[in-house]
């Protein structure tokens, strides 16, 4: 471990960690949220600002502030973001791709994470990123998955090189019986960067490691003193998820008033072509134009759907009336539905003795109108989506396969999260509210049933979801 020399006056330990080089293997440790913003951004601002790339894999508040804390910094986010020279991850999310009973999975952590390793130091651009998954790990009081994917970022740097900031928060140390595996994770990397607690008077750290290591026992001793100030944290925490509540209404209705007025505009226009031509546009045109203008308002009509299923779920007054019922039959009515209103060649495929499901009818074909629209919005012209109903033993597996664009492995992490919305490489343009699959998913799961996605990029994608069987 290399010692990480402090600049006086500089305010702490975050502005020395801009000069750390690809390789170097940084742990942080804060109290403050204002601290650990200023590190990251001083982490991952001269890379992005020298052509290099940047990496945030962080808690939904995190990676807000972090991103627009960057923004002031003068970084172009936008861009970076364009080109792939920024990716910003869910934690949560990623830890979920490669834990596998409560350990990282070498092997899936080397597919998913380096994946994105790999996306952003295309060129040979130097990439340095932050993470807090072991923090959250931590947390969830997972110490030996901590210590393992520490090593296992370490073991990934062999393949695809990197700078690699962690940070935690001094608080989830305070017990003094951590003591052991604090100095186990302090082990694991190249620099260690103390809070601001004890950064009073701007001097050189001159051995970090002890620093930290007399940093960590103090503070196990203080917090047992300190115990009042802890509903000041929940409320500050708390106001700082209504920021982000806020945040996200605010970036929603932007969202939705977009999606609405898109195709409001669409058919106020028809019409006017229509009741100024009525008389000379000949049938087959006049066919046509309506036909738009019906896709148009059924576009509305599915966004205020998922929209009011979304409010329902979040609020807890949604609920399913559960029946034995033929499951082909509502899967021929949500193909029928769609195939009319696209004109797309969809395909069905199912055996002809299904036994019956316990399902929602009306939300089994919510779930599939959801998932076929998406299908052909992905997938061009002449090409075919196919839906094929599998029999098991105690379920039914529904799968919608499509022939379109795929969804590269870091994409889908977050496929199914409330405004997560695919980028089409054809375009770049964002698509939709991304409120389409999260509602399949809480209704698929509302049924007793999963939903999940296998794709690559430019081979489509395979939408599958479970139905379980009635009792006979």
């Amino acid at each position: 471990m290399r010692v990480v020399e402090q600049v006086p006056g500089s305010g702490g330990p975050a502005s020395s960690v801009v000069g750390d080089a690809v390789g170097d293997h940084l742990v942080g440790f804060y109290d403050d949220e204002g601290h650990l913003e200023r590190a990251v951004v001083s982490f991952l601002t001269p890379g992005l600002e020298q052509g290099g790339a940047g990496v945030i894999v962080a808690t939904p508040a995190h990676r807000t502030r972090f991103v627009t804390a960057l923004r002031r910094a003068g970084v172009d986010v936008d861009d970076a973001l364009a080109d792939d020279r920024l990716v910003v991850l869910d934690a949560s999310d990623l830890i979920e791709a490669f834990l596998r009973d409560g350990t990282p999975d070498p092997d899936e952590f080397r597919r998913s994470v380096g994946d994105v390793m790999a996306r952003a130091g295309q060129g040979g651009r130097p990439v340095r990123v932050f993470g807090e998954m072991v923090a959250l790990l931590w947390e969830r009081g997972n110490v030996p998955a901590v210590i393992a994917l520490e090593d296992a970022w370490n073991r990934l740097a062999d393949e695809h090189p990197f700078a690699l900031f962690c940070a935690y928060p001094i608080h989830a140390f305070d017990d003094s019986a951590a003591a052991e595996a604090f100095r186990a994770v302090v082990d694991c990397h190249s620099h260690v960067l103390p809070s601001e607690a004890l950064d009073d008077d701007g001097g050189p750290n001159t051995s970090a490691r002890l620093v930290a290591l007399l940093e960590q026992q103090a503070n196990a001793e203080r917090a047992e003193r300190d115990r009042l100030q802890v509903r000041q944290g929940e409320l500050e925490a708390e106001l700082e998820r209504l920021r982000d509540l806020d945040r996200l209404r605010n970036e929603f209705v932007s969202m939705v008033v977009h999606d609405i007025q898109s195709p409001a505009t669409v058919v106020a226009a028809l019409l006017e072509l229509l009741r100024s031509n009525w008389a000379s546009l000949p049938a087959d045109a006049v066919e046509e134009h309506l036909a738009t203008a019906l896709e148009s308002i059924r576009r509305v009509e599915r966004l205020t759907s998922d929209i009011l299923t979304v409010a329902r779920i979040d609020s807890g007054q949604f609920s399913y009336v559960l029946r034995s019922l033929d499951l082909r039959s509502v899967v021929e009515q949500a193909v029928t539905g769609v195939r009319d209103a696209t004109g797309r060649h969809i395909e069905l495929s199912a055996p002809s003795d299904l036994a019956p499901v316990c399902a929602d009818a009306d939300r089994q074909l919510q779930v599939l109108t959801n998932l076929l629209t998406n299908a052909v919005k992905f997938s061009a012209e002449g090409t075919v989506v196919t839906v094929a109903i599998e029999q098991q033993t105690d379920r039914q597996l529904v799968h919608v396969r499509d022939e379109g664009i795929g969804i590269a492995r870091n994409e889908q992490v977050a496929l199914f999260l409330p405004f997560s919305r695919l980028h089409d490489r054809r375009d770049r343009q964002a698509r939709g509210t991304g409120l389409g699959l999260h509602t399949a998913k809480a209704l698929v799961e509302g049924q007793g049933g999963r939903i999940w996605v296998d794709s690559e990029p430019g081979k489509g994608s395979t939408f599958t979801y479970t139905v379980p069987l009635a009792d006979t």
